[in-house]
């Protein structure tokens, strides 16, 4: 009987060292786990930070690559400006360029104009003085045989005068007698008075075959 009963106390002395154990083991897995819960909670905190700093220079990168971006359009558009800028004042150059040409070609050609009219003009009238100077000579010259056709004439007829005329037609045909008779002598005496006067509108009407060939070169 006190066997069972120091074998049953044994036993409980055991239960009890037992549960001492695990009373002594309890707190330090509780700080463990403690622990543990502490260190995933900063885990997850190192991770979140990390995450967020992950997260901010990728938020920057963006904004840096679309400032980039804007940038290199912003250049691009003045690029492109500038180039039709450029076009334009070239357009502009050249189209004033060839404005100042017609121009140019324009005054040439006016000067052109206004020297061939001044050298036609010039032409007519050195024609025009010419023809003058040759109708005025061809005048002279009319005139020229005109008077010597009229002494010709008359010389002609004072030494007509002097003979008998027995015909009215050309050529007239004339006679001297040896002994003239009164009425032969006043007829000789009527043509010597008649050829001192002036020569007679038929005389003066008569033209020569040469004469007439002048006025139709005139």
């Amino acid at each position: 009987m006190s066997n069972t009963t120091e074998r049953k106390r044994s036993l409980d002395h055991i239960d009890d060292d037992e549960k001492n154990k695990d009373q002594d083991n309890v707190p330090p897995q509780d700080a463990a786990h403690d622990q543990s819960v502490t260190d995933d909670t900063n885990i997850t905190n190192n991770d979140t930070e990390t995450t967020t700093t992950t997260e901010a220079p990728d938020s920057t990168n963006d904004k840096q690559r679309s400032s980039i971006s804007n940038v290199h359009e912003r250049k691009r558009g003045q690029r492109m400006f500038g180039m039709l800028m450029g076009t334009l004042d070239k357009f502009n150059k050249a189209q004033q360029q060839n404005q100042d040409q017609a121009r140019k070609r324009q005054a040439i050609d006016t000067k052109q104009q206004e020297r061939l009219l001044e050298e036609k003009k010039a032409i007519q009238a050195s024609m025009l003085q010419r023809r003058q100077e040759r109708a005025e000579k061809n005048q002279q010259r009319q005139a020229d045989l005109d008077e010597r056709r009229i002494k010709q004439s008359s010389l002609q007829r004072q030494k007509l005068a002097h003979y008998l005329i027995t015909t009215t037609t050309t050529p007239r045909l004339t006679y001297l007698p040896k002994q003239l008779l009164p009425q032969q002598q006043k007829q000789i005496d009527q043509q010597i008075n008649s050829t001192e006067e002036t020569p007679t509108t038929a005389e003066r009407g008569e033209e020569s075959d040469h004469d007439q060939e002048i006025k139709e070169q005139q």
